[in-house]
């Protein structure tokens, strides 16, 4: 409940921060966050799934399916969202233009997508990691990473960005938020694994 109320919270934030730059502004920050969910669609099918198989495979202490599972998720993850990156910055002027005729409004929409979508990846890497914790029955982790990605990381630089280097600081600030978080979200998974399957051949040994 926490994790999903932090993700609107901060979109009030950035929304009111991207309002001193006018209307227009506002708008093509619109059509970007239109467009954004419609790209991630295959990482939260991919977090759906993570979630019963760490469940299931947690349960059953099958530690190598765990972290095969993973580093399957980090591969797609990566995979998918450089091509999706690639993909999205060509056509981020002709799909914009679908949504508006203002050559204003195009232009934030196209450099949110040219800046952000090479940190899509890393998204999909959260948001996998997240369902895989609450999988395995520990969610405050994943309260920890998405307070720590939006409230820790990305709000003090975005507001360090948008004061030096305007609107494009402010998107830059996602795609810095989205890499580091990403990075520290996967190797706080491998720890989770690994402590888990320590914890459990020290039971059996001592049985």
């Amino acid at each position: 409940m926490v994790t999903n109320a932090i993700i609107p919270l901060s979109s009030a934030i950035v929304i009111a921060m991207v309002a001193g730059y006018g209307i227009e502004a506002v708008a093509g920050f619109g059509i970007a966050m239109r467009l954004e969910p419609m790209a991630l669609i295959p990482f939260y099918a991919l977090s759906a799934v993570s979630s019963p198989f760490f469940g299931q495979n947690y349960g059953a202490q099958q530690w190598d399916r765990l972290l095969e599972a993973r580093r399957i998720i980090m591969r797609f993850s990566l995979g998918f969202g450089l091509m999706l990156a690639i993909s999205m910055s060509l056509l981020a002027e002709p799909i914009a233009s679908l949504f508006t005729d203002s050559t204003t409004i195009r232009a934030v929409a196209v450099n949110y997508i040219h800046i952000v979508s090479w940190s899509w990846g890393a998204y999909g890497i959260v948001m996998s990691v997240n369902a895989s914790f609450n999988g395995s029955g520990r969610p405050l982790p994943s309260v920890l990473i998405s307070s720590t990605r939006v409230i820790f990381v990305f709000l003090p630089l975005a507001f360090a960005g948008r004061w030096l280097f305007g609107l494009n600081g402010l998107f830059a600030a996602s795609t810095i938020a989205n890499l580091t978080v990403g990075l520290l979200a996967f190797m706080w998974l491998k720890r989770h694994i690994m402590t888990s399957a320590n914890q459990q051949a020290d039971i059996k040994l001592k049985q």
